[in-house]
């Protein structure tokens, strides 16, 4: 050192600039690649997602925070959705500049599922549940469901979402929802039978038509239809529809069809009957001393039901008696045009038509008055006797005299007939006095002249022809003079007529028996000679 002395130095500086942290165009020296990360978005869940950058330099050495750079941030509330977050990082102490990074908070998706249902419809509301998903665990909505169904038909099961709870509707957003369907279906309007199980009964009750007697008026019967199980009367035409038969007038059978509509289906039937009217109709009975004079009485009563007003019938009554006996007042009837057969039960009771033989007189006997004490009775009214409808008829034509009939006049004619049969197909029974008779015939029969035998054959023909002849008379004369049909007696007028009829049938007999007789006789003695 002592061998030198100092002198004037030259110092040089040495200058270290700072580096910058983000490419800075004007001095694009000082940027020397440092990398700075970026941050990415963050769905929300509740949670804090503040963003820390990481800062390394060429040589990938981590810068140090608060020593080489800050970071500053554009809000101050990193768990919910505000926006975009910008991040800004400035160097300090050996850096320089300043570079941004920004992300986002995003809204969290949330879905609504709804439950679907159906059922049978019973008159109260349908409803099913539902959820909300996507949301917090921990935070809250006000969830309703608001979707029902009550008729007959199908709607959503809809719902209403109120942010009223802990969750904030600026943290969600509203996916794809679920919604779920209710149905009602319509009910049986079948009423429950005796054997239907508990399970199956429906509740239907319908109340039973009642039948009516035919009066010329419609007979429209209603129905009261309840469904027990909702405590309801059914109500045409909302209900349920109602068809008739054709004819609510006349006598027969009427069908109501009851068919589901609106809440309800199926179908059933209820029957009730128009009946017919009873209707008697009674000609009248009269009687009479004998005086020459036919009987006849016209009027006709109508009873029972009687025929309904403005309908009705005609009568023609032929009964009629002149001689002393009794005969049924005949009668025939005819209904109106408006009057149907079929409305009415009509039966017909005949009278009776009297004429009483005349009465002797008698020698009046002289009364004696005996005094005897009067006990006064009190009156009881009499009973108003049922009123029934008279029909008088202006004219009747009469019809021709129809007398009882005779039983020994039909015993005359039997007999009349038979002995006439037994003339024509009777055989001589030979015995020994009938050989006797034969021998001395045979004898005569030689005797006598071919004229008189054949005039012997001829009569006993004729004897024959005339019994077939009176067999006819006599039945003639008794189908033109009875008429069974009546009331029966012994004898009337004509019964001598009858009697004679066959009295002469029976001398015939005997005359023709004989003349047969000589006639087969011949028969048998032509046969031997051949």
């Amino acid at each position: 050192e002592s061998n030198y002395t100092h002198g004037k130095d030259s110092i040089g500086t040495l200058t270290v600039t700072k580096q910058s942290i983000a490419p800075d165009p004007e001095h694009p020296e000082t940027y020397k690649e440092v990398t700075i990360t970026s941050p990415s978005d963050e769905v929300y869940d509740g949670k804090e997602h503040k963003w820390i950058p990481t800062v390394t330099d060429k040589e990938e050495n981590e810068l140090v925070a608060k020593t080489d750079y800050e970071v500053t941030y554009s809000t101050t509330d990193f768990t919910n959705v505000t926006g975009t977050i910008t991040v800004t990082i400035t160097g300090i102490g050996n850096y320089t500049g300043k570079a941004t990074r920004t992300y986002s908070i995003t809204p969290k998706t949330y879905t609504v599922t709804t439950e679907s249902d159906s059922k049978v419809y019973d008159g109260t509301a349908l409803t099913a549940g539902g959820k909300v998903s996507g949301i917090v665990k921990g935070e809250t909505v006000e969830f309703t469901i608001t979707g029902s169904q009550t008729s007959v038909g199908t709607s959503d099961n809809t719902y209403e979402l109120n942010w009223t709870g802990s969750a904030k509707e600026s943290n969600y957003k509203h996916g794809k929802d679920s919604i779920g369907t209710l149905t009602i279906k319509a009910k049986s309007i079948v009423p429950d039978g005796p054997d239907t199980p508990d399970e199956k009964k429906t509740g239907i009750t319908v109340s039973d038509p009642s039948d009516s007697k035919y009066d010329g008026k419609e007979h429209r019967e209603v129905l009261t239809v309840q469904d027990t199980k909702t405590d309801k009367k059914l109500v045409a035409d909302k209900d349920y529809s109602v068809t008739y038969s054709d004819d609510l007038v006349n006598a027969g059978t009427v069908t109501i069809t009851i068919e589901g509509i609106g809440n309800y289906t199926g179908s059933f039937t209820k029957t009730y009957e128009i009946t017919k009217r009873s209707v008697t109709l009674t000609s009248a009975t009269a009687s009479k001393t004998y005086d020459g004079q036919a009987l006849t009485s016209t009027s006709i009563t109508v009873s029972g039901d009687g025929f309904v007003k403005g309908e009705g019938a005609t009568y023609n009554v032929t009964g009629t008696q002149t001689e002393v006996g009794n005969s049924a007042n005949s009668f025939e009837y005819k209904l109106n045009e408006n009057t149907l057969a079929s409305n009415y039960d009509i039966t017909k009771v005949v009278g009776t038509l009297t004429i009483t033989a005349p009465t002797p007189r008698t020698p009046s006997v002289p009364q004696v008055i005996t005094p005897v004490e009067t006990v006064e009775k009190e009156e009881t009214p009499k009973a108003e006797e049922p009123k029934t409808e008279k029909v008088e008829e202006e004219y009747t034509p009469k019809a021709s005299p129809q007398y009882y009939w005779a039983l020994i006049n039909l015993i005359c004619a039997i007999v009349t007939v038979l002995f006439g049969l037994l003339l024509l197909i009777s055989k001589r029974h030979k015995d020994e006095d009938d050989e006797e008779e034969d021998d001395e015939t045979k004898q005569q029969a030689t005797t006598n002249e071919d004229e008189e035998q054949e005039q012997e054959k001829k009569r006993g023909l004729f004897t024959r022809v005339l019994a077939v002849l009176i067999a006819i008379v006599s039945v003639v004369f008794f189908l033109v003079t009875e008429d069974m049909s009546l009331a029966w007696t012994w004898t009337d007028q004509w019964t001598i007529w009858m009697v004679v009829i066959g009295l002469v049938q029976i001398v015939v007999f005997f005359v023709g028996r004989k003349w047969k007789n000589v006639d087969n006789d011949d028969d048998d003695e032509e046969a031997q000679q051949a």
